[in-house]
């Protein structure tokens, strides 16, 4: 993430911390909880008939008081009551840290909400309606419940750094025994060290590395189980809408997101600079705008007014053979976003999606979806997620063979951008890019909001500026060692100018590749003009009746389409590097300013044109790509037709020879 904080980002500076540490390391050092169930109870009720773990008598009704030390347990690991090992000084530590962040994160939320003066007045005994002492018991219990959020995510996070190195090492963990005490800040903090202390204490735990590995699982339960109370918790908002950050460290906090995977060190990508890229311009441009777009979001409003005007298509598809540039593309515009965010102090995050994300384990897959889209809802930071090769895990489910894993990938890809809980606030984006889009899952294609063709070098041009940047790098080898002569009549590179869609339209004819879609458009076109709202409605009832897939969310794909083209065109210059000229401005500036760019590009442009243009170009691209694999098959077989008529004419020829 950038240093640079979004408006409402909360920094944590060291002092901040400092007078919370006594109260935390006497926390470790002695602490008491009475439990309800504890490890040995749980086990016990788990356990099959006939094992060793069993109970001598009736249980008690009510369990004693029970003081444990974390510090204690943590010097009879090491073995050493002065000197720890590594593991287990890291590990305290770790609890340490993390515990005073949740005390002050858990502080400002307090003051914030109002439970302080709650707090004060209650000890007065001055909550005198039921009204405000329900008040005071549900901000009690979110307060507790942010302290235990912040605290294991901090632990949490800091261990997934090194989830390679603990991965191998089995411990036996069996969950949290009991639900989680939220009455109060300080009891909840017990109850959560004491069923840590009880897995301490169990003798699976007798290195440094074991006891890291044992908070990492401890940890990472104590997480979900806080995640999963969130809804039912009442006045959140004093914490959802901020995000904190620790001034010195990697460490940031927004909301009760849990997302560990942003807790990884910096994200490295190939640098490409778009200007390098010959041919594929369509593809170069669509690639700005989404630089762009990104930029025009809004912290403080939450929200993207190129998402209220239409334009912002969050999920787009490039596709193109091997070898035209799909993955330089999903560099280069990385790069884009990265640069301009860079120069204008916003946060960002380069989102990639892991090799890695199909598990061998039933369900594993969607807990690795579900932690990679986590990212996406956080309004905090800019977010681009290219997804490269996206035929391995959105392959077509109807598809014989697919694994259990796809599917489980793909039902949370479509839940987490259609579901009820998907917001598309305009910070982030998801980028598809395939050599072989038919394969891609039909209900996943109908997500995609634009669709690219990357096709690479295809002109005289494009094959000059290509070879012209190679042969200018070997000619620095040695002077006058690189002889190939330029031609007159070519500027290098002046091809690859980036026009707007504006200024192609009145050039642009689409030719429909499928002869069933050229006929239902013909057939139309002889009733209705494409000026007319009934040209559209129409077409899409033959279009549906001739192709079952198409549907209403595909008509939703066509407006975003148009409403992109509407918002085709250049921000100046000092929007993209001056913070004052654009990205500070608020919500409803940044949004005329826009509406005053686009009318100003409009000149000229008719609606209906646009609206036949992009309707066409969709339809033809739907339908392509979904017949793509009956064409394929009929290219095979007319390819090994040919080399059977090759092979035939061979043999005769053979045959012939031999004869004489």
């Amino acid at each position: 993430m950038s240093a640079s904080a979004a408006p409402d980002q909360i920094p944590i500076k060291e002092d901040d911390l400092t007078h919370y540490k006594k109260r935390v390391t006497d926390l470790l050092r002695s602490a008491s909880w009475q439990s309800k169930r504890d490890l040995a109870t749980m086990k016990a009720e788990t356990a099959p008939k006939g094992s060793e773990v069993v109970f001598r008598g009736r249980q008690p009704l009510e369990r004693p008081v029970q003081s444990f030390s974390i510090l204690e347990l943590a010097k009879n690991i090491a073995k050493s009551d002065e000197i720890m090992e590594e593991g287990v000084n890291q590990g305290l530590n770790l609890l340490r840290q993390g515990m005073c962040v949740a005390f002050h994160v858990a502080d400002l939320y307090s003051k914030t909400a109002g439970l302080e003066s709650l707090r004060e007045r209650n000890s007065k005994a001055q909550l005198q309606t039921p009204t405000e002492q329900l008040e005071f018991r549900e901000k009690t219990e979110t307060h507790a419940a942010i302290s235990i959020f912040v605290f294991s995510y901090y632990v949490s996070c800091k261990l997934a750094k090194r989830s390679e190195e603990l991965s191998g090492i089995n411990l036996p963990f069996n969950g949290l025994p009991e639900s989680l005490a939220l009455a109060g800040q300080l009891s909840s903090l017990q109850c959560v060290l004491y069923h840590f202390s009880s897995y301490l204490k169990e003798g699976a735990v007798v290195t440094g590395l074991d006891f890291l590995r044992m908070a990492q699982l401890y940890f990472g339960a104590v997480l979900q189980e806080i995640k999963n109370r969130v809804p039912a918790l009442k006045h959140t908002e004093a914490y959802t809408e901020r995000s904190y950050r620790l001034v010195r460290g990697d460490f940031s906090i927004s909301g009760f997101h849990g997302d560990l995977l942003g807790a990884r060190l910096p994200v490295e990508f190939k640098r490409v600079d778009i200007n390098t890229i010959v041919g594929n311009r369509d593809a170069k441009l669509h690639g700005r705008r989404v630089a762009q777009s990104l930029i025009a979001y809004d912290f403080e409003a939450k929200m993207n007014p190129m998402v209220e005007l239409g334009g912002f298509p969050w999920v787009y598809l490039m596709k193109g053979i091997p070898g035209t540039g799909k993955t330089l593309l999903i560099s280069a515009v990385l790069t884009l976003v990265a640069d301009y965010c860079k120069e204008l102090g916003i946060p960002f995050r380069p989102h990639l999606f892991p090799n890695a994300i199909v598990s061998t384990f039933q369900g594993g897959s969607a807990e690795n979806m579900e932690q990679w889209m986590t990212p996406l809802r956080n309004p905090q930071e800019l977010i681009l997620a290219p997804i490269d090769d996206a035929e391995n895990s959105f392959q077509d489910r109807t598809m014989q063979g697919v694994s259990a894993g796809v599917r489980e990938v793909i039902g949370v890809f479509l839940r987490q951008t259609e579901g009820a809980s998907a917001i598309n606030r305009g910070n982030a984006m998801i980028m598809f890019a395939t050599n072989i889009p038919e394969q891609l899952d039909r209900a996943v294609l109908s997500r995609v909001l634009a669709r690219m063709d990357v096709d690479g070098a295809r002109t005289r041009e494009d094959f000059l500026d290509q070879n012209g940047m190679w042969t200018k790098g070997v000619g620095k080898l040695r002077n006058g060692f690189m002889d190939l002569a330029w031609p007159r009549d070519y500027e290098h590179l002046s091809a690859q100018r980036l026009r707007t869609a504006a200024e192609r339209a009145a050039e642009e004819v689409i030719e429909l590749r499928d002869k069933k879609l050229a006929a239902i458009v013909e057939e139309v076109s002889r009733t209705h003009k494409p000026t007319e709202q009934d040209f559209y409605a129409a077409l899409f009832v033959k279009v549906q009746k001739e192709f079952s897939f198409f549907s209403s969310r595909d008509v939703r794909n066509i407006q975003t389409a148009v409403g992109t083209r509407l918002l085709d065109f250049d921000f100046p210059e000092e929007w993209l590097s001056k913070r004052d000229s654009f990205v500070v401005l608020p919500y409803g500036k940044k949004k005329e300013m826009i509406i005053d760019l686009m009318q100003e590009n409009l000149k000229g442009v008719k609606f209906h044109h646009v609206f036949h243009q992009e309707t066409m170009k969709y339809l033809d691209t739907m339908v392509s790509i979904l017949d793509a694999t009956r064409i394929r098959r009929v290219e095979e077989i007319v390819q090994e037709m040919g080399v059977r008529e090759e092979a035939n004419a061979a043999y005769m020829d053979k045959v012939k020879k031999k004869a004489r």
